[in-house]
């Protein structure tokens, strides 16, 4: 195999295991609890929640709140430093959908 087909190679197995990363934390999570997420991971950050969800583009969320969340990994948020971005996946990991 010539060396850029192997790379392109490496490159889809990285983007499949990513998108398997991201499939298990995500798992059922559905647009209303990206926003809590992220309104949890505000609340730890001393941020307005607005504030952060408008910062990485998913205010667009209230529109469709029972929808199956289909946006970026918190890893591909924009416009946040690493430490955000680790708040918000920590909170992402713990948070327990609340019952009805």
């Amino acid at each position: 195999m010539p060396i850029d087909e192997e790379k392109m190679e490496m490159r889809k197995a990285g983007v499949a295991k990513e998108h398997q990363k991201k499939q298990e934390t995500l798992g059922d999570k559905n647009n209303q609890d990206m926003i809590n997420v992220i309104y949890r991971a505000a609340g730890q950050l001393e941020m307005p929640e607005w504030t952060l969800l408008a910062k990485v583009g998913l205010e667009g969320l209230v529109d469709a709140r029972s929808d199956p969340y289909t946006g970026p990994s918190v890893a591909d948020f924009p416009e946040l430093t690493d430490e955000q971005k680790a708040v918000i996946q920590e909170v992402l990991e713990s948070y327990v959908r609340p019952k009805k």
